[in-house]
């Protein structure tokens, strides 16, 4: 069966710009690793989710309330997605909460 006019213009610009696909080769060498740790990542359950209580803890006060920072993030994200938010509106709402976790927990 012929190609349409959209699968051969899509093939003639993927020739035009050297785009080529290796389908035996599942990520870039040496990302194994990171592409693994993103994957594992995806898959948390914020139901199943515990901080560690670790030697740490006293260290480290701030993980015992991460769950409430990501519900409170959360809620925040479903307000703007609610009131059709721009990016400028989601930033202004979102930004200052996802940023004072590097106030929390980076020492300088």
């Amino acid at each position: 069966m012929a190609d349409t006019t959209a699968e051969i213009d899509t093939s003639r610009l993927l020739r035009q710009y050297n785009v080529f696909f290796d389908l035996n080769k599942r990520q870039a060498d040496g990302h194994e690793a990171l592409f693994r740790d993103i994957t594992t990542l995806g898959s948390y359950d914020l139901d199943k989710y515990r901080p560690d209580i670790t030697v740490e803890s006293t260290q480290k006060p701030w993980r015992l309330k991460t769950v409430e920072r990501a519900k409170a993030i959360s809620a925040k994200a479903l307000r703007c997605l609610e009131q059709d938010k721009n990016e400028l509106g989601w930033r202004l709402n979102i930004e200052s909460e996802i940023l004072a976790r590097f106030s929390i927990e980076v020492a300088w």
